[in-house]
């Protein structure tokens, strides 16, 4: 019996040391470091400038072909530039592209309508390469005469540097403004008319013999 109670006393030691949890030992976790942020390259400089797509050319040009060469190139403006607000009008081998300053320019500038009849243009210019281009700019009779030639010369030059700008070669092109004279609708002086005021692109066919 004296042994039993001795005994006893052990065994609760032993249970309770078998209840107590164990420690566990810590573990470091670093705080979670801040994302560098990754650098930027910034985007280059100035307008972005696309060279224009390259165009085959409709061939050379002698001066027996003169007239089919016209008669085909004016079949595809006919067609390419239809639903622009342009007249085409052909005159022997000479053809004409008439176009109101409402349908190329937003006041001082070339507006985006014109902007895309401009590069159709320039496109069928450059398939048939063996002609010579006049732009020619014209006014009303309103307002100042001499101001008046300045305004047509610089939209023609403006029309002229978007054809370049667009492929056509500087060699081909030239403008010049006529203010108030060359009136297509006959006016009294300093009178407002809309028809008047115009561009006027001339293409002449230049054979090489």
């Amino acid at each position: 019996m004296k042994r039993v109670l001795a005994i006893a006393p052990l065994v609760l030691l032993v249970a309770a040391c078998a209840s107590r949890p164990h420690p566990v030992a810590s573990v470091y976790v670093p705080p979670p470091q801040p994302e560098r942020p990754r650098p930027v390259t910034p985007p280059p400089s100035g307008p972005r400038v696309v060279a224009p797509a390259r165009v085959n050319s409709a061939g050379p040009l002698k001066t027996a072909q003169v007239s089919a060469y016209m008669d085909n190139q004016e079949r595809d403006f006919r067609h390419a530039l239809h639903r622009y607000q342009v007249v085409i009008a052909r005159r022997g081998d000479t053809m004409v592209v008439n176009a109101l300053n409402s349908a190329v320019f937003d006041g001082a500038q070339i507006s985006r309508g014109g902007s895309d009849m401009l590069t159709t243009l320039a496109i069928l210019l450059r398939r048939y390469d063996h002609s010579a281009i006049n732009v020619a700019g014209y006014t009303d009779t309103a307002g100042d005469a001499g101001q008046n030639q300045q305004v047509s010369q610089k939209r023609a030059r403006l029309v002229a540097d978007k054809l370049a700008k667009e492929g056509v070669a500087q060699a081909r092109l030239s403008a010049q403004g006529f203010g108030e004279t060359g009136l297509r609708i006959r006016t009294a002086e300093d009178k407002n008319e809309p028809r008047n005021r115009r561009i006027e692109i001339r293409i002449t066919p230049t054979p090489m013999g």
